[in-house]
Parts: structure tokens; sequence; C-alpha cells
């Protein structure tokens, strides 16, 4: 097997070339471009985007250390004892300040980015503050506009608030969605949008976000719960597709509005109203009223999605 490696200029990729048989095989090392993979007549070409597979990896790093975290704190009490939340809290802290100097080496190393940079792609800016702010916001309760009827037809108020303990409060609303969207939009989508196209790099964050909901499955069947197998697995698929599925709006709305504080603030609303109680909906007396609003409340959030995260509205 005879092998050459060579390049014409710093800004031409670098070519490896050898012969495998009586094939002749190339592989190509560019910047900016996906793995491809071409067949042409007897050559065979590999571009590999080492850029690309190294902010996948970044990101991969992260939601590992981050579900990592909660257990190397594990006191092997239930999730909801004070000392528990005190660790995971400052454990998810932990992780987020390694996150944040992780992709500031990442983005250094390869872009030269200044920390004020660094700050605007990972949405602290002031530009279009109020609008980056507003609008995630006025979309989540949009598409919560059966769940909020509801509430008020049933007066059910309290239905998932845990208004009885601080710490709880502090990290279902305040502590895991900034932290779930500084690790998950913030800090993974500047790394992916340095190598590939903006709308297709947030997938990659939502598949990651649902499968961090993983653990779950063994809290549930071994832990203090002690659900059956089937139940815990089926909780946990609805957990990672909802979620998923939430990943995939955030990171939408991220990339088109470049602010974090508004899906923050669109995640602690979604903890705070959880998933819409259909089947109360469909046993209660307001049950067409209440079904006629869920429906109302889809339309409305798929009809200004694109509207209201026009780039332009975030200057």
């Amino acid at each position: 097997m005879n092998t050459q490696m060579y390049h014409q200029n710093q800004s031409s990729p670098l070519t490896i070339s050898f012969s495998l048989g009586r094939r002749d095989i190339q592989l190509l090392l560019p910047r900016g471009r996906p793995v491809l993979t071409t067949l042409c007549h007897s050559k065979l070409k590999f571009y590999v985007d080492m850029e690309f597979w190294l902010s996948l990896i970044s990101c991969i790093f992260q939601a590992v250390l981050f579900v990592l975290s909660l257990y190397l704190v594990d006191s092997g009490l239930s999730r909801n004892h004070p000392v528990t939340v005190r660790r995971r809290v400052r454990a998810t802290i932990a992780v987020c300040i390694l996150s944040f100097l992780l992709v500031y080496l990442l983005l250094l190393q390869s872009d030269g980015i200044s920390l004020s940079q660094y700050m605007n792609v990972l949405g602290f800016r002031t530009a279009g503050l109020l609008a980056g702010t507003v609008t995630p916001c006025l979309l989540v309760l949009m598409l919560y506009t059966g769940y909020l009827v509801q509430t008020i037809c049933d007066q059910s108020w309290n239905r998932n608030l845990v208004w009885s303990r601080r710490d709880l409060m502090a990290r279902d609303y305040v502590v895991a969605p900034f932290a779930e969207e500084f690790i998950f939009r913030g800090c993974m989508l500047a790394v992916l949008c340095s190598a590939m196209e903006k709308y297709r790099a947030i997938f990659v964050p939502p598949v990651l976000f649902g499968l961090a909901h993983l653990h779950h499955l063994m809290e549930w069947y071994r832990g203090k719960l002690a659900v059956p197998l089937s139940h815990a697995c089926l909780g946990v698929i609805l957990q990672m597709t909802y979620t998923s599925i939430f990943g995939l709006f955030t990171s939408f709305v991220f990339v088109r509005s470049r602010h974090l504080v508004g899906v923050i603030l669109a995640h602690s609303l979604c903890n705070l109203f959880g998933l819409p109680p259909v089947e109360e909906a469909l046993q209660s007396p307001w049950k067409k009223t209440i079904i006629l609003c869920y429906l109302s409340g889809v339309v409305l959030f798929c009809w200004n999605l694109f509207i209201l995260t026009d780039p332009a509205l975030f200057n």
C-alpha cells in the first residue's frame, strides 16, 4: 500500500492518498463541511470535517458531564431531599462553568473570538433584549392556551406548583431552566453553528437533551418509586419525546433571536405548567370549550412561530 500526504497551501484541504488493492483512495480534511462519502469509478473519496466532529464530541461530552454530575454527588436520598437538592444545584453550577470554559477555548482556538464576542454568541447581549425576552414567553403562552383556560374553568391553580419549599422552587424554576438552556442551547449551539449551518445545528442539542433524561429510568425502576419496568420505560420514552420537541423549539428560537434569557424564561414557564392534563379536560364540564382552546392554542403557536422569531425583530 503506497501512501502520499500533501496540501497546496494553508487554505486548501489536507489530502492523504493511498492505494488499497486496485482502488485509489483519497482522504480530504477540509474546513466547514460535514462528512461526505462519494464513489466515482475506481476512486473512493472521504471528506472529513475535523471541526464538525470536534464540536459534536464536545456537545456529547457536555451532555454526559451534565448527567454524570448529578450522580457524582448522589447522597443516596430521594431527588427532592434537601441534601440532594443542594448537592445537585452545586454540581450543575460547576458543570455550567466547565462548559463555559470548554466552549470558549474551542472557539478561541478556531475563530480567535474575544470574551465580549463570546458572550454575544452565548446569547447574553443587549440589542433586541426586550423582544428576545418577551416573544418566547408569548409563544409558550399561546401553546398553553387550553391549559390556562382549563385552569380557570376548573379553578385548579395549584396543580403543578411547589410553593411549599423554596429549594424546590429554585431548582425547578431557576437553576434547572438556566443550566439546561445555557449548556444545551447556548454552549452547544455556539460550537455547532461555528462548524455547520445553523438550521442543521439545531437538531443536535434536542437529541442530546432528550437522551439526558434517560437516567430517570433507573430512578423510577429501582429508586424510591419502584414502578414496574414497563411503566418506567413508557414514562421515560414520553419524557424524552416531549423534552426533545421542546429542545427543538428553544433551539430554533435561540438561533433566530440570539438571546438566551427568553428561552430560559420559556423553559421556566413550561416547568411551571407541566404536561397539559388532557385526561382531566375530557372529564371537565367545560370539555368542549377547553378542547377548542387547546386546538386554538396549537394553531396560534404554529401561525406565529416564524413571525415572532423573525431575526429582524432582534437586531
